[in-house]
């Protein structure tokens, strides 16, 4: 190494002075080699700036060795980043904010009482500032700083696993820097398997909440009426379809927006749930504040498992239209499908009280059509035997679809304004099985078999009727 090069290095603090010999003559030992090559190995690796270098050694008081080793337990922080010496599985896009943050004495003393830092007052490690910030940030978003305290114990047994561990790993002939470099990589792989380890069990811990709890997303869904291939061949709906989608190719502007909403109102009350929602998009293009539409969009949203998109649509409908019934119906319905979907990670207790504010409002409005009344009987009769509500409620709902069954036995489709024949049909199926279901609650048995007799009889290849044959069979 050139000369000029060394005395820069001693000028910038980043080489201690050698000792003197001779007034020209210094003597450099082993210590300054091991350090140069530290220079060039965080210069290459980390890319460290000079100045920084000479702040780290300077702070560890130009010992090579330990210099080395403090490297390996990862003791430094890039200050001007915010980040470790030791590569990281994921990018912590809020690292540089923990250098620059300002941690209080108040703040300091807390963690220190807890544990989790060590000094009470004074200067804080690296590492350390970045744990204050941490509980800090995480403190402010509601999470209490005992939950860290109680992760302390399970930390330091992965550490003092992964210390025993390490032990076994390197070969005994293998030098110094082999040693140090073995140990940064096995820590770097260790490190990332107990994030991907944690990632993969919170996903299966939230998969299990979504599926087993009282109200979970999967459940609800399994309550939602699809009609089987047969019955639709039997009132030859997917002709029915067509001709309305026939129709919509050769439409008018002003027939356009009309038939879309036909159509998509025939996809949903199928399953064909993308359709559905693609057809209210498209007739929202035309007339963005047309209620219909967005409600239809809703019920696509919902369906679809997109809750968080389903609420903020029925909010539109209900801020266009608030003393509209079927619009503060569907609100009521999307906020049960998004009770039923957080009910895995946070408690849907505030999402339930709403949806059940808002299924008692849209009673006391008066719909304007009677085919709107026709849809809030039935998402009153759904929703009370799917809501943990008391009995009189479920009675409610019980009147909810009576009524709803008398409307279909004594109107046809078109004096309703649905889109097909063999639409009544449907809401009898999804009728005759809620029934089931409310009468279940009520732990009437009689009525609740008969109810899903009539499932059966009307379609029972359907994933009603097969649910219907399971809880009257005598397995059931």
């Amino acid at each position: 190494m050139a000369g000029k090069t060394i005395h820069y290095y001693l000028r910038t603090g980043v080489l201690p002075r050698a000792r003197k010999v001779r007034e020209k003559l210094a003597l450099y030992d082993e210590n300054h080699l091991k350090l140069l090559e530290l220079v060039h190995r965080l210069q290459r690796e980390k890319k460290l700036p000079l100045a920084f270098i000479a702040q780290l050694f300077k702070q560890g008081n130009y010992d090579a060795q330990a210099l080395e080793l403090n490297l390996v337990a990862d003791m430094f922080e890039r200050a001007n980043e915010g980040k470790g010496f030791l590569p990281t599985s994921v990018e912590d896009m809020s690292a540089p904010k923990a250098a620059e943050e300002e941690i209080s004495i108040d703040l300091q003393r807390r963690l220190a009482d807890a544990g989790l830092i060590r000094n009470a007052e004074g200067p804080i490690s690296g590492e350390e500032r970045k744990i204050a910030w941490i509980v800090s940030t995480a403190h402010g978003k509601g999470l209490p700083i005992e939950f860290f305290t109680d992760l302390l114990k399970p930390v330091d047994a992965v550490v003092a696993r992964e210390a025993k561990a390490l032990i076994h790993t390197i070969d005994g002939d293998a030098s110094f820097r082999e040693v140090v470099q073995r140990l940064g990589e096995i820590d770097s792989l260790i490190n990332r398997f107990l994030e991907a380890a944690k990632t993969r069990n919170l996903r299966l811990h939230f998969e299990r909440a979504y599926e087993e709890g009282p109200l979970s997303l999967e459940k609800l869904r399994k309550k939602i009426y699809i009609p089987s291939e047969a019955f639709l061949e039997k009132y030859e709906i997917p002709s029915q379809i067509e001709k309305i989608e026939a129709r919509l190719r050769h439409a008018d502007v002003k027939m356009e927006r009309e038939l879309r909403l036909q159509l998509a109102e025939a996809y949903l009350a199928i399953g064909r749930y993308e359709e559905g929602g693609e057809q209210a998009s498209r007739a929202l293009k035309q007339a963005k504040n047309d209620p219909d539409a967005i409600l239809l969009k809703t019920v696509a949203d919902t369906f679809l498992n997109r809750t968080d998109e389903a609420v903020q649509m029925a909010a539109r409908a209900h801020a266009i239209s608030p003393q509209d019934a079927r619009t503060t119906a569907y609100a009521a319905m999307a906020n049960l499908m998004q009770a039923a979907r957080v009910g895995g990670v946070i408690s849907p207790a505030q999402w339930l009280r709403k949806s059940l504010q808002l299924f008692q409002e849209s009673l006391r409005l008066k719909p304007r059509r009677l085919k709107d009344q026709l849809e809030i009987f039935l998402m009153k009769g759904r929703a009370y035997t799917i809501l943990p509500t008391p009995l009189y409620q479920v009675d409610e709902g019980i009147g909810a679809l009576r009524d709803l069954l008398e409307i279909v036995d004594t109107h046809t489709e078109a004096q309703l304004g649905l889109p097909f024949k063999g639409f009544n049909e449907i809401y009898r199926v999804n009728t005759f099985f809620y029934l089931g279901e409310a009468f279940e609650l009520k732990k009437e048995k009689e009525e609740a078999r008969q109810a899903f007799q009539q499932v059966i009889i009307r379609d029972p290849a359907s994933n009603f009727g097969q649910y219907a044959y399971q809880r009257i069979s005598p397995r059931g």
